[in-house]
Formats: structure tokens, sequence, C-alpha cells
């Protein structure tokens, strides 16, 4: 199959409005979503708004605020979800955002100098054919 993540209740999704992952708890429509946070808060958003993850909770359609932060706890989902690609993605473009104008020059500089050793080591390996 081409997907590999689907909106599936129980399923845990990012929210970037929220900047928080939350667990689908009903579908409303086809474009709609009502979300949970884990936190007794509960969130409708677009279908167009969310990233989806490969993580998810078992819980029933409709499920109460207590029944989803019990499931949340129990599948350890906060720490889950920080240790996922997602989240690294996220905290690495926050990282990048607040670089100085000289932070990007230092970036710079050591990108050059890892790019030299790795064209010197490839002219080595080249050569020695």
């Amino acid at each position: 199959m081409v997907f590999t993540e689907f909106i599936t209740i129980g399923g845990v999704v990012y929210v970037p409005a929220l900047n928080k992952a939350c667990a689908i708890t009903n579908v409303i429509d086809l474009n709609r979503l009502l979300v949970d946070d884990g936190k007794l808060n509960r969130y409708t958003v677009s279908v167009k708004n969310i990233k989806l993850t490969d993580l998810s909770i078992k819980i029933s359609v409709g499920a109460r605020p207590g029944t989803v932060k019990k499931a949340f706890a129990a599948a350890d989902i906060d720490n889950k979800f920080v240790a996922s690609d997602l989240a690294k993605g996220l905290a690495r473009q926050k990282v990048r955002f607040n670089l100085t104008d000289f932070d990007r020059f230092k970036l710079m500089r050591l990108k050059q100098a890892r790019n030299r050793i790795v064209k010197a080591e490839l002219g080595k390996m080249s050569r020695k054919k």
C-alpha cells in the first residue's frame, strides 16, 4: 500500500496550531475531527491542519476525556512523541529559527570544513582505483 498512516479513532496526530500531540476521539465529518490532548481539553481541528503520526491509543469512538487521559498515560504518548522523528524535526526547526547571524556564519564555516574533508576522502578513494 502507498499510505502507512491513516485517520483512525485513537490515532495520535500533531496539531501545529495547538503545538501539541492529540488523539482523535471522533470524526465530525470528512473535513473535521474532534481531538483530545490527553489533559482533559478537546478541540475541533481541520483534517488539512494536522500531521499524522504512527502512534495510537486504544479508545472507542467518542471516549470521555478521563478515559483518553488514562489511555494517554498508559501508552506513554508524551514521551513517545518527543522521541519521534516529527518532534525532533520540530525541535531542530525551532533551534535553526532562533540562530543569530554569527551562529549562521559559524554553521556555514563548519559545513565548509566538513565538505572539504569529505571531498578529500573521495579524492583519495578515486585515486586508489
